[in-house]
């Protein structure tokens, strides 16, 4: 053995860094041996590539650039090399961008003692990725991976074939409203004016088990129900063209650090692009901490908003269905938003941030998007305090314990 080099993917936290082997000659993907004396660095990322946690990340070669860096000054900042990006390699890790033709030993002597603990190579995207602030942007560049469209549910495994049942009143309140609280319909009605007053912002709170995420996974159908029961024409109209996507910031898309530091309104953001477009890689589907990390690869992903990210599902949506974007459709958006309550746990701050951006997105939305958000989790605690501090309303949706 020549070398062991210990690499890391940009975005990762060091624990998942891992070694690579080189010996005295390497077969290529072409089966040609190649002594370790001519073993370029492009040679090397070949390598790599075989790896499965390199491949989730990356769709070929191509879109992976070398860093050596200094394992002395990566130790030093061990603890926030999952935050990093490409600009923090190069000022706080001594990082050089190691050059595909060049032999490997040009950045590594084999002669010299290395230490086997530290981090020596780190593993970059080379696309400058999306503009975060322009939603055509994101669009063309969601659209280079391989995209699995359609809703998942929430609840997948104990109670998901149990019989919906005693949800009236909940759907009720968010269809026909609770007292002085504005419903549906007249939401719709005044979905163009920035009245915090007259958006008041729906929320399922309750214990574990009282069916918060099951009611949203059954939200589309009863909202269809309720739509064409309606007596106003324009608002019969307007949910024949309707999108549900259910987020969470629970169960395989946990509150993590990483939401803080990008950004309440951007952690959400993310959330929406990979439910609704659900990308995958050549060689299978992204979870959401590899397709967050991605996303977090590129500059200014605080930039992302959630105004931004449901103009982009508009979008999208509208070409599905093969309508004329230049004719202004509306789309009726539905955001489910469940087991909020991990966010507040991880920062209360960054979930007082995120339901401002919520309330503002409700009194300004996108055009000709009427936006739906419902908001799920153990929160009452939460939201409590947060009404104490604004002047926006939330619409509790009741939720009474089943009874089996």
């Amino acid at each position: 053995m020549m070398l062991s080099l210990n690499c890391l993917i940009l975005g990762q936290a060091s624990e998942r860094c891992f070694t690579e082997n080189i010996g005295e000659t390497y077969k290529n993907d072409s089966g040609v041996a190649i002594k370790f004396s001519k073993f370029t660095v492009s040679n090397f990322t070949e390598k790599l590539f075989r790896r499965g946690e390199v491949k989730d990340i990356f769709r070929n070669t191509g879109e992976m650039n070398l860093w050596k860096v200094d394992d002395k000054k990566v130790e030093e900042e061990e603890n926030n090399l999952k935050e990093f990006t490409k600009s923090d390699i190069i000022e706080k890790l001594r990082g050089k961008e190691m050059v595909a033709r060049f032999p490997l030993k040009r950045y590594f002597d084999v002669n010299q003692e290395m230490d086997i603990e530290g981090i020596h190579i780190f593993i970059v995207p080379t696309s400058t990725g999306p503009n975060w602030n322009v939603d055509s942007s994101i669009y063309k560049w969601i659209k280079q991976f391989t995209l699995n469209r359609g809703r998942d549910l929430l609840v997948k495994t104990y109670g998901k074939d149990f019989k919906f049942l005693q949800r009236d009143d909940t759907i009720d309140a968010l269809w026909n409203g609770l007292t002085m609280l504005d419903k549906i319909a007249a939401r719709f009605k005044n979905r163009n004016v920035s009245d915090k007053g007259l958006h008041p912002i729906p929320v399922l709170a309750g214990g574990p088990g009282v069916g918060k995420s099951r009611f949203l996974d059954e939200v589309e159908r009863l909202l269809v129900q309720y739509a064409n029961e309606s007596d106003d024409d324009e608002i019969r109209d307007a949910f024949t063209n309707m999108t549900v996507i259910n987020t969470t910031y629970g169960n395989g898309c946990p509150a993590r650090d990483m939401d803080v530091t990008i950004g309440a309104e951007a952690s959400l953001a993310i959330r929406i692009l990979f439910e609704y477009f659900k990308p995958k890689h050549d060689f299978g589907d992204y979870d959401f901490s590899h397709f967050q990390s991605l996303c977090n690869n590129y500059s200014n992903i605080s930039y992302f908003t959630l105004s931004t990210a449901i103009r982009v599902v508009y979008t999208d949506v509208i070409i599905q269905k093969n309508q004329e974007i230049k004719s202004n459709p509306l789309l009726v958006l539905v955001l489910g938003i469940d087991d909020l309550n991990q966010l507040h746990d991880n920062n209360p701050k960054a979930f007082r941030t995120l339901i401002n951006g919520i309330g503002g997105v409700m009194c300004s939305s996108p055009a000709n998007i009427y936006f739906i958000p419902i908001l799920a989790g153990t929160i009452e605690g939460p939201l409590n305090q947060y009404k104490s501090g604004s002047t926006q309303s939330l619409l509790p949706l009741p939720l009474p314990k089943w009874r089996l």
